[in-house]
């Protein structure tokens, strides 16, 4: 298992300030951002030029660098990189140079189709058009596309059908990879995990956030594909969310890493302290990557959330909770494998996963032919039912991470000849392949209606109603978590809100006469009989140690 990593975001303003807070320490890790609209003195050419400020501090400290981004969730932008500087940078780090972020880069090719929509079929391939197109539609200073320049999506054409679609941006990502090198990417909706390990991928990054589907399904995917390939994945965290929706901002003056002012500048609205997800959410989010043993974590939105000002450089209660999380992990470095004795096999041709809630889509349009629909509904209903099965819904934020009555210990990757030795080191296996043939070679193929007992029966211990995990510990002994994922609101008018009718009590079962600690909770363990009942308020959560 890989040492966590956290990447901080650089800024010659603020780097100190996190380092005297105490949230930089030995072994995190730099986080560039890159961005069309902040000013050339904050590139990367310039910021990280050799023997500056930045690094320096690299060759001393010898920590690991990636770059925030090369393309997406903003203006495209075809940055000249010094690429003899890149090669000094790889010079000086070794593997420890991660590359650049590959933002949402499938994802981003939907919106990118939905903003050109409307231009004539004869125009798709005249990259003026194109443009005009894009800035009558879109009025901001800079072009808005964000998976491909003007030109590169007039050579590529209109997408006719969803293999094209896909063709079209796997050609993107190979074209990515052969000019610029080593590439994170960092998806969200659609999940190409399988095409990205086969491509070279060293670590994947799933976005997770409010606004995100399904942070369990997404983060168990690139933890079972990870695992798999032998590779790593991390976490990105994006703060949107709230309502209105809105992203937070707790930097007074507005600024940020992307250099982006108001929705004049980009299609994007900040509402200050109050903006955006709950704190509540960026905890346990935190929390859950960390104890799914992601490698590294990052965040879209860290420079402007940190500190109330650049002067002062007191903490937010943004800041607050990322330095609680950081001394988290420091304190309980012991912390090891998360325990899944269960998988969910998908289809080895499925090399993108787009939105479970889309039953008959594929990367959002239609399928050629009724019995592939009618399977990618079965694909789809199956990964809900395991991993985005809710028992209740209370709150603005029931959609990335849910309470369930099933136990989160099931991982999930593609099938494939050279996986055979991971998939069966595995317990138990939900064939969600369609290929009689895989279920017949392995007898240990189980009926999702069966999974949640089996899985109850195998661990180590049992909670009813909340969702909970299980790791191990390094040296002996078992780590369990459990949240209450209800009853939070977020609103830009009144803040964050734990309601009072979210607190929900379960019954906690340690066996073989197991007995706990409650090491770190916003709630209570009390014995019940030979049981324990476990009380946490909207938004909680109990780290246990047995």
């Amino acid at each position: 298992m890989k040492k966590f990593c956290f990447y901080h975001p650089y800024h010659p303003m603020t780097w100190q300030a996190m380092i005297d807070q105490g949230l930089v320490r030995e072994g995190d890790g730099v986080k560039f951002n890159q961005s069309l609209l902040i000013g050339g003195e904050l590139k990367f050419n310039n910021l990280a030029a050799k023997d500056g400020e930045l690094y320096r501090y690299l060759e001393r400290t010898g920590a690991p660098l990636y770059i925030d981004r090369l393309q997406g969730g903003s203006y495209i932008e075809e940055y000249p990189y010094d690429m003899e500087l890149i090669d000094e940078y790889r010079t000086l780090l070794g593997d420890r140079f991660m590359g650049w972020q590959m933002h949402e880069w499938l994802s981003n090719y939907r919106s990118d189709l939905k903003k050109l929509e409307g231009l004539p079929a004869d125009k798709w391939q005249d990259a003026a058009a194109v443009k005009q197109h894009i800035f009558k539609k879109y009025p901001y200073p800079c072009l808005f596309l964000e998976s491909m320049s003007a030109e590169e999506m007039a050579a590529h054409g209109k997408p006719a059908d969803v293999t094209q679609f896909r063709e079209n941006m796997f050609d993107i990502y190979r074209k990515r990879l052969r000019t610029h090198g080593e590439l994170i990417p960092c998806d969200s909706i659609f999940l190409a995990y399988e095409f990205e390990f086969k491509n070279g991928a060293r670590v994947v990054m799933p976005e997770v956030g409010a606004q995100s589907a399904d942070a369990r399904m997404q983060i168990c995917y690139a933890r079972g594909e990870a695992k798999a390939y032998g590779r790593d994945f991390g976490v990105y965290y994006e703060p949107w969310g709230g309502k209105p929706f809105s992203a937070c901002c707790y930097q007074r003056d507005g600024k940020n890493e992307w250099g982006i002012g108001e929705n004049r500048d980009f299609p994007f609205e900040t509402k200050g302290a109050n903006g955006g997800s709950s704190r509540s959410l960026q905890w346990r989010i935190f929390l859950y990557g960390y104890l799914n043993n992601a490698a590294m974590m990052a965040e879209e939105w860290g420079l402007c959330n940190t500190f109330v000002d650049w002067e002062s450089f007191a903490l937010s209660d943004y800041g607050k909770v990322k330095l609680d999380f950081l001394n988290f992990t420091r304190k309980y470095a012991d912390v090891g494998e998360k325990l899944t004795p269960a998988v969910v096999i998908l289809p080895e041709e499925l090399d993108v996963l787009d939105d479970i809630r889309e039953p008959r889509l594929h990367c959002s349009r239609k399928l050629p032919d009724e019995v592939t629909a009618i399977k990618l509904e079965g694909i789809k209903d199956g990964i809900k039912r395991v991993f985005a099965a809710p028992t209740e819904v209370l709150g603005t934020e029931c959609k990335t991470l849910i309470n369930s009555e099933m136990p989160d210990a099931v991982d999930m990757l593609n099938a494939g000849a050279e996986k055979a030795a991971v998939i069966d080191s595995y317990r138990y296996l939900i064939n969600l392949t369609g290929d009689a043939d895989f279920a017949a070679a392995h007898p240990n193929c189980v009926c999702i209606e069966q999974l949640e007992s089996l899985l109850r029966e195998a661990l180590p211990c049992t909670v009813e109603g909340l969702h909970w995990l299980v790791n191990e510990r390094i040296g002996g002994g078992y780590y369990l978590t459990v949240f209450n994922n209800i009853g939070i609101e977020r609103t830009v008018e009144k803040g964050e809100i734990a309601l009072p009718e979210g607190k929900r009590s379960a019954k906690v079962t340690f066996k073989n006469g197991a007995l706990p600690t409650l090491l770190e909770s916003d709630g209570t363990l009390e014995t019940s009989g030979d049981a324990y009942i476990l009380t946490l308020p909207a938004g909680g959560y109990a780290f246990i140690r047995f």
